[in-house]
């Protein structure tokens, strides 16, 4: 019965922390300092040597990328400067997205791997608000890269940026969903952890 309970509460803990995607601030981290600081904070406040710093790489190349997508190119043949299309603009941000997903899934994956083979307790709450932090990134950087298209794409019409914008956001949501599809089977393996955690005592 104890056991039970146990679980039940491993499974309490890895409810999300809501989150309101209309509070997220474009304008706020603009260098990513901010995320930087709490991704290290959560991976470093669990119980297995994890490093997140490929998902670390993959941020700060989307927001080089932004960077620099939102100055305007320099021409030499015609000697002015001209802006980047809304289509690169667009690829660039789906692409950016697809990466930063990737890298976030590949971390919960190598949690997972660690959790699973250490002796140690891992505290769902922090694997929650780790799922919120990237979560609050991935629709940060979204928000700067619709941005970035809705200047590059100022002379466009409306049924051609729309769509491309539109696009962005739809992959920021189906991005957040895939990070929290990953975050909810770390359950599993939590509470396997703990079975062996109490069942080790016993054996030996």
């Amino acid at each position: 019965m104890q056991l039970r309970e146990e679980l039940d509460q491993i499974k309490a803990s890895l409810s999300l922390v809501e989150f309101d995607d209309e509070e997220v601030d474009d304008k706020k981290d603009e260098d990513g300092t901010e995320f930087e600081k709490d991704l290290t904070s959560a991976v470093d406040g669990l119980s297995v040597s994890a490093t997140a710093d490929k998902l670390s790489k993959a941020c700060k190349n989307t927001r080089s990328t932004i960077s620099n997508m939102s100055k305007p190119q320099e021409d030499d043949s015609l000697e002015e400067e001209k802006t980047h299309s809304a289509e690169d603009v667009h690829a660039a941000a789906i692409r950016s997205l697809a990466e930063l997903t990737a890298r976030s899934i590949e971390l919960f994956h190598k949690l997972a791997e660690m959790i699973l083979f250490s002796n140690s307790s891992t505290d769902a709450s922090i694997l929650s608000q780790l799922t919120v932090i990237l979560c609050k990134e991935i629709s940060l950087l979204s928000k700067k890269f619709t941005s970035c298209l809705t200047t590059a794409g100022f002379n466009e019409k409306g049924d051609i940026l729309n769509p491309l914008i539109t696009g962005v956001f739809l992959e920021a949501s189906n991005s957040a969903s895939y990070i929290q599809d990953a975050f909810q089977l770390l359950m599993p393996i939590l509470e396997i952890s703990h079975i062996q955690r109490r069942a080790g005592p016993s054996e030996q």
